[in-house]
């Protein structure tokens, strides 16, 4: 089927079909090297691609090394001129201009939209700016069948990544995705591990959906992202690295992790073996042609082969169900939480209403004990002071009985000793 649209389209336009890419055609597959096909041999090529929906696999390369895109050669006729200019003025594919890479883009776009059977896309040395870049995002934003994606060498730098890595959000079944060599820094690792987490928690949301379901049914061991390469991306760094491995530690369906020549030192390789202790899943990490010395690399490489040997990676099933308390909290309904809330409040409110009132019996039965312990010392007191005074009045009577005796003695003064006495007898009152 395939073959007869290329034929048909090709026939349309009075051209004789590649046969390189017939080749590949037999087997739902479109590749080809870019930098050789002519003018005239791309608007079947593109209309191939747009309007073939049982295309699988498309495989576009560049070998060439200037990446410069002529922007000013953007309408068809500025093309055509182009093209019929000598052979020797043409130093870049025709590809390599505004008009052609918008409809190159367009098309692959098109076919990744409305296309149930596109499993695999490639795009290798074919630099995509932005506003390129956008127009590819369009058609990824609506596709769930993709696994494989790769557009090594194509220079989409970190506004790029993070463009990408948005439009990918929802398809769940991507297993590859190859951005190396495409001008990445630590920045991108950030755009990384936002997509992991969110990933993750979407994963996660279908998992007791499909634990009651039988094994045939089950999906969620197959999704999730596998082979992550990052390759030749020389501004990565260590602080890259650690926020990628930041949100990898819990990560259950990673299992290659290619970063070659991204600028990690010694200190990057100590990081990547403490995550190695976390993390169970991960059978291949490559951290070739960077400053980690010998030792620290054949040290991950033993630690991966007895891992494999051993068979020390846990099972999907095993892992999702070590997250059953963390799922079961998040599925708790939002009254149902509010409700625990207040009665944890009310609980609180109780509880320091009657540590309160403890608090308040105490501090009256202290204040009860302080009057009383005044009161006992005052008594003491009074009763001290009444014993000195009896003591005083007690000591001057020797003197008085001597008065009295003299006033007895003398009848004339009776008058003056009852005077006396009852004057005393007022005072000891």
């Amino acid at each position: 089927k395939e073959i007869f649209l290329m034929k048909v389209l090709c026939r349309e336009k009075n051209i004789k079909p590649l046969l390189t890419i017939q080749m590949h055609l037999q087997k739902n597959c479109l590749r080809f090297c870019a930098d050789y096909i002519n003018l005239k041999d791309w608007l079947p090529l593109l209309n191939s691609i747009m309007e073939d929906r049982s295309l699988s696999e498309i495989y576009v390369y560049s070998q060439c090394r200037n990446k410069n895109i002529r922007e000013k050669m953007d309408t068809e006729e500025k093309l055509i001129k182009l093209w019929r200019c000598a052979r020797k003025d043409r130093r870049q594919p025709v590809l390599y201009t505004n008009c052609l890479l918008q409809c190159f883009v367009h098309s692959v776009a098109d076919c990744l939209k409305n296309s149930l059977m596109i499993t695999s896309l490639t795009l290798d040395g074919i630099p995509l700016a932005l506003k390129y870049l956008r127009i590819l995002a369009d058609g990824l934003v609506n596709n769930r069948n993709l696994r494989n994606l790769s557009l090594a060498r194509c220079r989409i730098g970190d506004m790029g990544c993070y463009m990408l890595l948005e439009s990918l959000q929802c398809n769940s079944n991507l297993h590859v995705l190859n951005l190396s060599s495409c001008c990445l820094t630590n920045r991108s690792a950030t755009c990384l591990s936002f997509f992991f987490k969110k990933r993750k928690a979407d994963l996660l949301q279908n998992v007791w959906k499909e634990l009651t379901l039988s094994r045939d049914a089950r999906t969620t061991e197959e999704e999730g992202l596998q082979v992550l390469i990052l390759d030749k991306n020389y501004r990565f760094s260590d602080i890259g690295l650690k926020q990628l491995i930041c949100i990898l530690k819990n990560d259950f369906w990673l299992k290659t992790l290619c970063l070659r020549c991204c600028g990690i030192t010694q200190r990057g390789g100590e990081i990547v073996l403490e995550f190695l202790q976390t993390n169970s899943v991960l059978t291949q990490i490559d951290l070739r042609d960077n400053e980690v010395s010998a030792d620290i690399l054949q040290i991950i490489r033993k630690f991966l082969k007895k891992r494999k040997h051993k068979g020390e990676r846990i099972p999907i099933k095993k892992r999702l169900l070590n997250h059953k308390h963390f799922l079961v909290q998040s599925m708790v309904p939002k009254d149902r939480s509010c409700q625990h809330a207040k009665e944890n409040k009310f609980l609180k409110t109780q509880t320091h209403t009657q540590i309160k009132m403890q608090k308040d019996s105490i501090l009256q039965m202290q204040k009860i004990r302080h009057v009383y312990k005044l009161k006992r010392s005052d008594k003491k007191y009074r009763l001290h002071t009444a014993v000195n005074k009896s003591h005083i009045k007690w000591y001057k009577a020797d003197e008085l009985k001597n008065r009295l005796s003299l006033m007895i003695k003398n009848q004339p003064f009776k008058n003056d000793i009852a005077q006396f006495f009852h004057r005393r007898y007022n005072c000891s009152k």
